[in-house]
């Protein structure tokens, strides 16, 4: 764990099996009225670890999921907190979990030896919803919440002005490659230069170190570079299974989802969403 401020928390270096890529960062501001996390450790042990932490610092009021994606929410279970998120994350969240009993499943069959922690598993969807912009003002800080499509439609990015901190979620992957294959592409782009807006110093990444402007920039050339190649092979009039098969990303940046297959998904994802009429 980090102190990147004098009230700021991170943790990026979650070890998730026997990869330390599949979880997502997670962190907590200190205010005098209590604490906000964003998003939950995924593999149950490391949960209570940051439960543990965070309880010897103070009372947690609430949880901030940056996503859907279970890397960021799987654990809400272990904070009994409200959970914040865009309106758009919770429908996501919601179509996609299925059945209470499918959800708890899914973590025994992702970490076998997690069985006595999880005998009450449920997932928590977010009970707090926003649809532009929610601040939370607990103490001397303004918590800014901010809906910045693009690695998913419900995109969330926390702005804290006076620790000069932002909270990217996957917009924004450290000398990574996230998931492309739900994403805005232009929107995202567009959400990249709003966050380069903001009067920072840290960026917390989804994954990955946290960073600065100048990790930021490289992060939005490596977009920018995907989305300029796919629609350069749609001007040229390349149909969509060929550049399915043909273009790939994983020699640029290092890749969270490694393989053709996934690869295969960022391509069809960037194709989609480029050739579709405006």
């Amino acid at each position: 764990m980090q102190q990147i401020t004098a009230n700021v928390y991170v943790e990026t270096a979650w070890v998730s099996g026997s990869s330390v890529l599949a979880s997502s960062n997670s962190s907590f501001i200190v205010t005098s009225a209590g604490i906000v996390m964003i998003d939950a450790p995924m593999e149950p042990v490391n949960a209570l670890k940051w439960r543990d932490i965070i309880d010897q610092k103070g009372e947690l009021l609430y949880l901030v999921n940056t996503e859907f994606h279970s890397d960021h929410t799987m654990g809400n279970h272990f904070f009994p907190v409200p959970v914040i998120a865009h309106e758009k994350t919770k429908k996501w969240f919601e179509s996609v979990c299925g059945p209470p009993q499918d959800a708890r499943q899914k973590v025994l069959d992702r970490y076998p030896d997690s069985g006595p922690l999880i005998e009450d598993y449920q997932l928590r969807s977010p009970s707090i919803t926003f649809d532009e912009n929610l601040t939370l003002h607990l103490g001397d800080h303004a918590i800014e919440l901010i809906h910045l499509p693009g690695h998913t439609p419900g995109q969330t990015c926390v702005h804290v002005p006076n620790e000069r901190v932002v909270f990217t979620g996957d917009n924004f992957t450290n000398a990574l490659q996230p998931s492309l294959s739900e994403c805005l592409p232009l929107e995202w782009l567009a959400s990249i230069d709003r966050l380069l807006d903001l009067d920072v110093d840290a960026f917390v990444p989804g994954h990955g170190e946290v960073g600065d402007k100048k990790a930021v920039r490289e992060f939005a050339a490596f977009l920018g570079h995907c989305v300029e190649t796919v629609g350069e092979a749609i001007e040229k009039g390349m149909e969509k299974a060929e550049a399915v098969e043909t273009i790939e990303f994983e020699g640029v940046l290092i890749a969270r989802h490694p393989g053709r297959a996934w690869q295969r998904k960022n391509v069809a994802r960037l194709y989609d969403m480029l050739s579709a009429p405006a």
